[in-house]
């Protein structure tokens, strides 16, 4: 993820946060990963503060490498499309 450049939060769980800022183009990733068959959770105001919009990545150990790969390469495709 950090090859990526997506702004990740501290965690050191299962779940990981990714700052997405905006309230529509996080509802609008989560959707493109769910056409993908990528269940992701927009968390949004007033859950959190405004402008702090975020995914919510929860991992398990069922996810495989390629997962993962999925997932990382996923999220590229569709954040940098949106610049």
């Amino acid at each position: 993820m950090q090859a990526l450049l997506i702004r990740l939060m501290p965690s050191d769980t299962a779940i990981q946060p990714i700052i997405i800022v905006d309230n529509g183009l996080t509802l609008e990733t989560i959707e493109r990963l769910r056409q993908l068959r990528i269940w992701c959770v927009a968390i949004r105001p007033p859950t959190v503060p405004v402008g702090s919009a975020r995914l919510r990545i929860t991992l398990s150990a069922d996810h495989s490498d390629g997962d993962l790969v999925l997932l990382c390469d996923s999220l590229e495709q569709i954040l940098t499309s949106e610049e």
